[in-house]
């Protein structure tokens, strides 16, 4: 096959793939199949593995999951922050995943993740972008 065959070949056949590609019957879901989509995302998210507050490192840190005056009695003011503002989300060390209610924490890494409203004793104001 030459150059010149191949070249006529696909100025005939790419307006075809490209009409077949576009007329094509897009397919919709069911209601029972979007309900069976949207319980696996719950299931999903009800199985992720969270930093368990017993993590001998998360313990050191004073870290916990659901903070309020009793459950995290070190938490002060810090650089302007209200204690009651300070949280994982909102963390120098916390790694957001787009969307989702939790993250990644830099100093308990491959330990699990950590809920967006959590806390613990290291918590640092995050960065703003410039």
């Amino acid at each position: 096959m030459n150059r010149r065959h191949f070249l006529s070949r696909v100025v005939v056949l790419s307006p075809l793939a490209l009409w077949i590609a576009c007329t094509k019957k897009k397919e919709t879901l069911s209601e029972d199949e979007l309900k069976k989509l949207r319980e696996g995302a719950k299931d999903y998210h009800d199985s992720i593995q969270y930093v368990p507050e017993g993590n001998p490192i998360a313990k050191a840190l004073g870290y916990v999951q659901s903070p309020d005056a009793n459950t995290a009695p070190d938490r002060k003011e810090k650089e302007g922050v209200a204690a009651e503002d300070q949280s994982c989300e909102n963390c120098h060390f916390y790694v957001i995943k787009e969307g989702k209610p939790y993250g990644e924490c830099q100093l308990l890494l491959g330990k699990g993740m950590v809920k967006a409203q959590a806390w613990c004793k290291s918590w640092a104001p995050a960065r703003k972008a410039s």
